[in-house]
This record gives structure tokens, sequence and C-alpha cells, in this order.
């Protein structure tokens, strides 16, 4: 067994970003070695890290303070760590920058105007022996594409919830914001004046040069510089400049009015189920349209507005409930069958919604839920459609899946159940440190219109909101889904009495259409597959025409069937 094996199991218990060299160096062995036995050194090396990955599950990278922090910035922010690789950035940043965590800091695109690596200058920064007190540094940068000039502020940070320390790194915009700036007068007390040198200062002029652009002597802007502090209540630079960028959290206050307004065609809510069982459920759609009921998975939980608009159009109630223990559904009660929980959810939303029976509609890892649930309420359930299907283990084909933490799982499973483990929760670990575009354009890297499709703006957003659902509750309801996913689950197919439509792309690089035809085939009278041939894995995004007319094919009303009932307000 290769020795850096094990020092990649090592590194990837404290380091989220050595996901993908984990995956990697063990798909490795398998390719180049006779892996005849798992040997006894790298047992203890997968022991010790699951054990540092359990005591680290519910903490992030960075402590929830300069997290906090980063949010409330206006400007593109992120935290790096000595080695200058970048550990959390804000929504702006993810939106403007084409880099991710788990990236190094020297590929964000800016030159500094000494042309200095910016990695060098953060270094530096962290040094303890370099430490003048938390002052900010600024430093001119242009931008390598478009030669845009800018200043990048970096200020040494001692996270006080993990004393972790970082360097929290900001890119200040050219025009400080005017709206923002009024806030700041008017929280502080300022005088139009004492205004003007803040903006300054937070645009990136240090005071000799404010002094000389407002034409007043150095000692001057000085002194209004220290009332400006005192008003702030900072005893240095850089608490007023935490203090000052903190207000703009009145901005991001009204985020969630803006989420109602760009998505019209939704609906979240509680259910409450027997004994007070309390279920997250959120509609998009039609509201009183025909019922479909989505098991959301780590990639999708709800949808964009535009595919929203479609579900809409099409005459399509799309309820996605989330799994017990994930979201804010409760966990299933002590000593009840997770399936079977999942399913009274179902039987509590469709009762709530006047609906006899509804289409189920999963994709991947939530596809062994279906099938589970199909077989304990099969009258509740007029057909089952599943997206980039999982297959159970017999039918399992290591080389034939692209990405690699999928075949690391397979490959593991028999051979290590303590890598089996370890690839799991490091996934997910990685998968909260990274975001979903950087993991996904690892994992999908072999279909391009899935990487393109992944990378968009309002799409990151989806899928990262669908891995912090189902993290909402802690990483132990998450791997269920994984551990249905890997087993043989062949008698819930056979159990299932209720049709089920696969579709499949051929270039997903998750499932593979191969095993997805040999597992059609070997249950023909229960599964057909609708192949969708230039599809990857996002098919719901990519051809959603396709998955609109096989969901408005298996909720096609019957005659006797009436349409929902209106719901009612929350």
């Amino acid at each position: 067994m290769s020795d850096k094996l094990n020092a990649v199991v090592e590194a990837a218990a404290t380091d989220p970003f050595k996901f993908d060299e984990l995956v990697t160096t063990w798909n490795h062995v398998f390719e180049t070695e006779s892996l005849a036995a798992v040997t006894p050194e790298l047992d203890r090396a997968v022991d010790t890290a699951l054990m540092a990955i359990n005591s680290a599950e519910d903490s992030d990278v960075i402590g929830p303070r300069l997290r906090q922090l980063l949010n409330a910035m206006p400007h593109s922010s992120f935290a790096v760590r000595a080695d200058g690789i970048v550990t959390a950035m804000n929504e702006m940043a993810m939106g403007r920058l084409d880099f991710d965590p788990g990236d190094h800091v020297d590929t964000i695109g800016y030159a500094l105007d000494r042309a200095e690596p910016l990695g060098e200058v953060i270094r530096r920064a962290l040094d303890p022996r370099n430490n003048t007190g938390g002052e900010v540094a600024l430093h001119k940068a242009v931008h390598l594409d478009t030669d845009r000039s800018a200043t990048l502020a970096v200020i040494p940070s001692t996270d006080g919830d993990e004393g972790v320390r970082s360097a929290l790194v900001f890119i200040i915009d050219p025009v400080w914001r005017a709206d923002v700036a009024a806030l700041m007068m008017r929280a502080y007390q300022l005088t139009e004046a004492e205004a003007e040198v803040l903006a300054a200062f937070l645009e990136g002029y240090d005071l000799r040069e404010i002094a000389a652009m407002r034409e007043r002597s150095p000692a001057t802007v000085r002194t209004q510089f220290q009332t400006i502090m005192n008003k702030a209540g900072a005893s240095s630079q850089a608490e007023l400049m935490r203090n000052t960028l903190a207000i703009s959290q009145f901005f991001q206050d009204v985020e969630p009015v803006a989420q109602v307004a760009s998505h019209p065609y939704r609906k979240r809510f509680d259910l409450l189920g027997a004994g007070g069982r309390g279920i997250d459920v959120t509609l998009a759609g039609d509201l009183s349209g025909r019922l479909i009921v989505y098991i959301p998975d780590t990639t999708q939980c709800l949808f964009p507005a535009a595919v929203e608009a479609r579900f809409h159009a099409a005459g399509l109630c799309v309820a996605s409930l989330c799994r017990p223990g994930c979201g804010r559904t409760d966990p299933p009660a002590a000593g009840q069958d997770y399936n079977a929980c999942l399913a009274a959810d179902i039987r509590t939303l469709q009762n709530q919604l006047g609906s006899d029976r509804a289409v189920l509609w999963a994709h991947n890892t939530s596809s062994t839920f279906a099938y589970a649930v199909g077989g304990l309420i099969p009258d509740h359930l007029s057909r089952i459609v599943i997206q980039s299907t999982l297959v159970p283990a017999p039918f399992f084909d290591a080389t034939k899946v692209r990405s690699p933490w999928v075949a690391a799982l397979m490959r593991a499973i028999h051979k290590s159940p303590g890598m089996y483990r370890l690839v799991i929760r490091a996934a997910i670990r990685a998968w909260k440190a990274m975001g979903t575009r950087r993991l996904f354009a690892m994992q999908l890297r072999g279909h391009e219109p899935d990487v393109t499709t992944a990378t968009t703006a309002e799409n990151v957003a989806e899928f990262d909101h669908a891995v912090r659902t189902c993290l909402a509750q802690g990483f132990d309801y998450a791997v269920v889904a994984f551990d249905h996913a890997m087993r043989d689950w062949s008698d819930w197919v056979h159990a299932c009495p209720v049709p089920i439509e696969l579709i499949q792309g051929h270039h997903d690089g998750i499932s593979n259409i191969e095993t997805a035809r040999a597992f059609a085939a070997a249950f023909p009278k229960k599964l057909t597959l609708t192949e969708i041939p230039d599809g990857g894995y996002l098919t719901i995004l990519t051809h959603t025409d396709i998955v609109l007319e096989c969901l408005g094919r298996a909720a096609a009303p019957k005659a006797t069937e009436p349409a929902l009932r209106p719901v009612a307000p929350a």
C-alpha cells in the first residue's frame, strides 16, 4: 500500500481541500496496484482521520464570527490562511470572481502595484513577528483582464471561536456606495467632512493621501480620523473598518424579501404531522396543479426561478419535501424505520393538499428512498420518476464511472469499510467548505455542459442551499442517503408495484448509461428508461423540456381524480 495514500488520509482529516487528492490517490491504488488487502497501517490512519473528522463535523473551516463578518461586507471578501488557500468567500465574491474556496489566493486575477504575490503579502501579515496590532494593509491593484483599478485591504484576524489565524481580504470598488456612506454618517453622527474622510479611507486611501486630496494638513485629517474612531467606538483602523462595514448588514437583511420577489412561483411552509412532528416543505409551480412530490438530495433541493415558472406553465405543483433529519424536518422517532417515517411524511403532505395520489420524483442519491417508499405506500403513488438513478450494489462498475468520488466509494465499500466512511464524510465536509461550484467542476469535469450549468450564479446558489439543507441537523442524516445507495437494495425494487420511469443522460458522470440500461433490463416489468443522448447529470436544468414531459405524462389526471385544493396561506 502506498505511503502516499496513508499521508493523504491523514491530511484529509484536517484539510477539507485535500478531498480531491484523497479520492484520486485511492482510485490510483486500485488502477495501478494489486490491492489484495488493506494494510493495518492504512486502517490505523483511516481510524485516526475519522475520529478527527467526527470531532470537527459541526465546526466550519473558519469560525462563525469571521464568516458573519465576511457576509456583512458590501465588497467581494474572502478569508485566506497562511499558505494562501482561500477558506471562505461572501456571496458577492462568489458572483464576481472566478475562483472558489480551496483555490490559491494568487489566482484571484489582480496584480498588486509592486508585482508582489498576494499570497506572500498574506503570509507576512499572518506571521506573529510582523504583528503590528491588526492594522489594515492597503494595496493598490489592477484587474488583469479589465485593467480596472481597485484597492485590496488585508486585515490579520484571529477568530476567537476557533483560534484560527486568517487574513480577511476584501476588494474595494473605486467608488464607495453612496447609500452605505449616508447610512454610516447617520449611524456614527458624523459631520459631512468626517463622512468624506471615512469614505475616502474605505475607498483605500491612507491619511496622507486623504489630506492631499482634501487640501488639508495631515494633522487636521489625523484629528478628524481620531474623532471618527471615537464616534465609531474603534480602537484601531482594523476595528474601525470592521465596525463600519458591518453596518452594511442592513442591506443583507433585505435579501429574504428579494428572494420572495424573484421566485413568484415558490411557497415555503411547515407541516404538522402526528405527535407534533414538523415537516419542511416548499411548493413550486402551479400551487393548485397536479402534485409532484420531490425528494431533495445534496445536489438539488429547490429549483431556479425559470424552472419554477416552467412548472407553473405545465400545471404542475412540485412539493420539495425534506427528508427526516434534513432542513427543518424532524428526525425519525426513536426506533422508527427511516423509510417508513419518510412515507408517513409524504402521506401527511398529500392529506394537507387533498391529493390521494401523486407522482414521486427523485434525483440520484435520493432515488433509493423512492424505490423504498413505493413499496410502502403504493396506493398513494401513480408513478415514480427518477433522474440519474443509482443502482443496487450488484450493478456497480467503478470502471464505468467518471466521477472520482463515486468511483472511490464503489471501490472502498467492499475493501475497506473505514475508507468508505471516510470518503463519504470527507466529501460532505469538503462540499460544505469549498462550495458546489468547485466540487462540481472536479466531479463533473467529463461533461462540459454540466460544468458550465453548475457554475452559473443562480444554479450555484440553489446547489449550495441543497447542501446546507442536507447538513442542517448534522452529518448523520446526510450520510443516510449514501449508506442506502451503496448497498444491495434490489429487494426494494422487487417490492415496489408502482411504475417507475428512469431519465438518464448518456454523459452522466455519476450514473453511467450502460449501468442504467442493465438495471432497467433486469426489471423489464417495473422500469422504463428514457435516454437523453446529449444529456449529463443535471438534466432538469439542461433538458427541462424532456424532464417536464416525463413528469407531465406521469401526472396526467384520471377522469375520477380531482385537482389539488388551493393551498391555505402559511
